[in-house]
């Protein structure tokens, strides 16, 4: 029996859930207040029940397009691609919208685990997609006459 954390289905990769409760436990340390304020609206407290629905959320999205472009010859590349370029764009909020530098750091770091453990584990969730070969051709042999 293979040892994995609590929670977790046999063959999921998935695994990261202590790192991300890692960020959590160093961001209360710290007391970085997790907390954002878009422009002159009042300061919203984040919470783990606001976190994880955005984070399956990702997901589900990242898994659809992965089904999608799973189909097309460079399919997971181009996935890789455009999930790499979804994190990055996904920073953006946490940087422009964090009410402190501590709660910026801890709110990238979040960010840049949930990127981490999308972009690692969910193409190993679909089977690779194999070459296809053309036909073999007997090898030609000289015609005697």
């Amino acid at each position: 029996m293979e040892d994995r954390p609590t929670g977790c289905l046999p063959g999921n990769r998935l695994t990261h859930i202590p790192r991300a409760r890692s960020l959590a436990v160093v961001a209360a340390a710290t007391g970085a207040a997790l907390a954002v304020s878009f422009g002159p609206g009042p300061v919203q407290a984040i919470t783990p029940a606001a976190v994880a629905p955005a984070a399956a959320s990702a997901g589900l999205l990242g898994l659809g397009l992965l089904a999608a472009l799973g189909r097309t010859p460079r399919g997971r590349r181009l996935w890789t691609a455009i999930a790499a370029a979804a994190a990055a764009l996904s920073l953006a909020a946490p940087l422009a919208a964090g009410t402190t530098i501590g709660a910026k750091a801890a709110l990238a770091a979040m960010h840049l685990v949930v990127a981490a453990v999308l972009l690692a584990g969910l193409p190993r969730t679909t089977p690779a997609r194999q070459r296809s070969r053309a036909p073999s051709t007997p090898p030609s042999t000289p015609i005697m006459r």
